[in-house]
Order: C-alpha cells, then sequence, then structure tokens
C-alpha cells in the first residue's frame, strides 16, 4: 500500500505547535482579544520594539488581526484606544500593515510597515479560523 511509505507527522486539533522534518512549525492565531489594561508595543522596523516599550494602553477589550509572531510576541494590526504612555492622555493607534500608521490623529508616513507587539501571555484569548 502506497499510505506506508510515506511520511505522515500525527497533528491533534488542539496541537499549537509540531516539529517536522528537523524544523518547528508553529500555528498562528488569525485573531486575539486582549484585554484591558493590556499594553501595545509598536514595531520600529529595526527590531528594537519589545512589549515591554508599551506606546498605549488598552481601554478596553479589544481584538486584533495576528500577522505573525516575533518570540513570545504576537504581531498584531487594528484600531486601539486607549492611554498613550508617554503623555497619559487618551490616544488612538491605528495600525494598518501599510506604510503609515496613525498615533492620536498625527499621521506618520514611514518606509517600512507598521504593527504592534503584544506578549503571547497577555492575551485573553485566541479566535483560530474562520
Amino acid at each position: 500500500m502506497i499510505f506506508d511509505r510515506l511520511k505522515w507527522f500525527n497533528i491533534s486539533d488542539n496541537t499549537d505547535s509540531v516539529t517536522a522534518n528537523g524544523k518547528n512549525w508553529e500555528a498562528i492565531p488569525k485573531q486575539v482579544v486582549l484585554p484591558q489594561g493590556a499594553k501595545i508595543a509598536t514595531f520600529s522596523g529595526d527590531g528594537s520594539a519589545s512589549a515591554p516599550d508599551a506606546i498605549i494602553m488598552l481601554n478596553s477589550d479589544t481584538t486584533a488581526n495576528v500577522i505573525g509572531k516575533i518570540t513570545d510576541c504576537y504581531a498584531v494590526t487594528g484600531v486601539f484606544n486607549g492611554t498613550g504612555q508617554s503623555t497619559e492622555n487618551n490616544a488612538t493607534l491605528n495600525l494598518s500593515f501599510d506604510e503609515e500608521y496613525i498615533f492620536d490623529d498625527h499621521r506618520y508616513e514611514v518606509n517600512f510597515v507598521s504593527f504592534g507587539l503584544i506578549r503571547e501571555s497577555d492575551v485573553k484569548s485566541t479566535k483560530w479560523g474562520g
């Protein structure tokens, strides 16, 4: 039978990572729900940002789109309302994975894509697929 000659990797429905052919593969959720008080950092394009360097703290639970993962942080996009970390004023952060971002009604043109970072451990819940 041909099936006896193929390599098969047993992956359960709740598996979030697997090692196959010597490489580690990790499942990434489509969206995550971030709890009120969660801190979002922006990715500066040079890899220097990290989740502790947050620029906004969320005012309420918020759903974010996940575009990838960097070490222990999800890379997220979306519109986030919260308190600016440097000004302590209400602020809106619009991260659209585009060549611009908007923070507190100020539009910034950038030469790299903009997205936020949130620690995986700070996520309230995940939304897989569909």
